[in-house]
């Protein structure tokens, strides 16, 4: 079960977002005949993302690990799950603190063994990773962040799970973007980071799949 909670988390730091805001409603008691006006503080924690397949897997985890099982919405392209129990919301925060620039990873996953390492790692790579082969047929698989203490902890997890890797950066994507860091797993690496983290997400698997092809061709 920590190994499904580390792959939470990795998505969660990379496709999540967590909101808190005030609510104000107006509230009937029948016995004194009498409305009242209310404030409630509502907090809720969303994870976004375009694969559908990637969402299905989310709510998987969901279900496996706090047996909750939320719909799922769908805004402008994006397939959003809300997380509104409080328990699961106070069982997150307690391990991860959300927000791009400003997660780390959870003591539990650093000292954790490698099946818990490489759980987090797939769920960070299927939010914000990438793979593809380039125009001279070289494979290539990236992991980019702007938080860069976060970048820097995972790089400590490929070396401690022996995957070869550069990480470069920061890059700078526009005037009014933060700076990106990334992590770009070495050519003789690539096929140990497909078999040994994988991923759910359908279009990277796909990907992976032409990889291992050309590479037995």
């Amino acid at each position: 079960m920590q190994a499904k909670k580390s792959e939470l988390i990795g998505l969660l730091v990379s496709d999540g977002s967590i909101r808190e805001y005030t609510s104000k409603y107006t509230e009937f008691d029948k016995r004194r005949n009498k409305r009242y006006n209310r404030i409630k503080r509502v907090k809720i924690i969303e994870f976004i993302n375009t694969n559908k397949d990637l969402i299905e897997r989310f709510r998987e985890l969901l279900k496996e690990i706090y047996n909750y099982n939320p719909n799922v919405g769908l805004d402008r392209g994006n397939f959003r799950i809300p997380i509104t129990k409080n328990y699961i919301i106070f069982d997150i925060k307690e391990k991860v603190r959300l927000g791009h620039n400003s997660w780390t990873i959870p003591r539990f996953i650093i000292s954790g063994n490698k099946k818990i390492k490489k759980a987090f790692i797939r769920g960070f790579f299927d939010g914000d990773g990438s793979t593809d082969i380039s125009k001279s047929k070289t494979p290539r698989v990236r992991l980019t962040s702007t938080n860069r203490k976060g970048i820097k902890e995972i790089s400590e997890l490929l070396l401690q799970l022996e995957l070869n890797h550069s990480l470069l950066g920061p890059y700078r994507r526009g005037e009014n973007r933060k700076p990106e860091f990334q992590i770009n797993i070495k050519k003789d690496s690539i096929i140990k980071f497909i078999n040994e983290i994988g991923s759910y997400h359908s279009k990277k698997r796909q990907r992976f799949k032409k990889i291992l092809h050309a590479a037995i061709a």
